[in-house]
């Protein structure tokens, strides 16, 4: 087993940090580009992306050698933990996207062993962050789903495809509001539910999921959850499924979250 660990750890791609890390924080060039590249319906112009790269390698850089386990940030402050692993991980995976070019889904990356849709995009690269080099499986389900039981994290992630919540920028100040109001704008859009002839359906991350959603919160089911941010008709949809909750779903949608020139 451990040989076959190895070979899997040697068939990783390793991505070093694009520049020496700056020392002042970019995180605030870096949030104001993003207002610049996603627009209204969360899709990334990539090739502006491109063009200001700049900005994108100072900001992965940093995070390389800085987080809450390198600059020491007390453990009482984690909403700055929670908010500091989402922006790390939603920049890697648009830094992932533009080094793996011209791709037309995070689907299409293959890594050596890894050649599965997604495993390699995934499990198959790997980051230095906060001083470790980790995965984006590992940054999203060991550092911020397996520290932080909060289902809110879900609607703050982003995977470059369409299918995701679009990609924003966190602060820690007010970041559980945020979330809440991201999770809500997720839940009624067309990514994460749509009306058929027979009822509703959901995307398919809520049942992927669904311990994360019922086991942090108050909510007995996936309806029940759902259903604090659903509006109208939907609210009265889910509500109405209880308590059996026997939801359908749709095809999560994996195709790449960019605007069409």
């Amino acid at each position: 087993m451990f040989w076959f660990l190895t070979l899997l750890l040697a068939c990783q791609r390793h991505f070093d940090p694009p520049k020496k890390a700056p020392v002042r924080n970019p995180s605030a060039s870096w949030r104001i580009l993003l207002t610049d590249i996603v627009d209204e319906e969360g899709l990334v112009n990539y090739g502006l992306l491109e063009s200001r790269r700049d900005t994108l390698d100072s900001y992965v850089s940093w995070i390389s050698e800085h987080g809450p386990f390198s600059d020491e940030v007390l453990s009482r402050y984690e909403d700055k933990k929670v908010a500091f692993y989402l922006n790390a991980y939603n920049a890697l995976v648009m830094y992932a996207v533009l080094e793996n070019m011209p791709i037309q889904s995070v689907s299409d990356v293959k890594v050596g062993l890894y050649t599965k849709p997604n495993v390699g995009f995934f499990f198959g690269q790997r980051f230095k962050v906060d001083g470790e080099w980790m995965s984006l499986y590992h940054l999203e389900m060991e550092r911020l789903l397996g520290n932080f039981h909060n289902p809110l994290i879900h609607a703050g992630l982003n995977c470059a495809s369409k299918g995701c919540p679009p990609p924003r920028f966190y602060s820690h100040y007010k970041l559980n509001d945020t979330l809440n109001t991201q999770m809500k704008e997720f839940v009624n859009s067309s990514r994460g539910s749509q009306k058929g002839s027979d009822g509703w359906a959901v995307s398919e991350l809520f049942v992927w999921y669904e311990k994360d959603f019922t086991r942090w919160s108050q909510a007995k089911t996936l309806c029940e959850y759902l259903a604090d941010y659903a509006e109208e008709d939907l609210k009265d949809w889910l509500l109405n499924q209880e308590p059996e909750c026997q939801l359908s779903t749709f095809a999560y949608d994996w195709s790449l979250n960019e605007t069409i020139p």
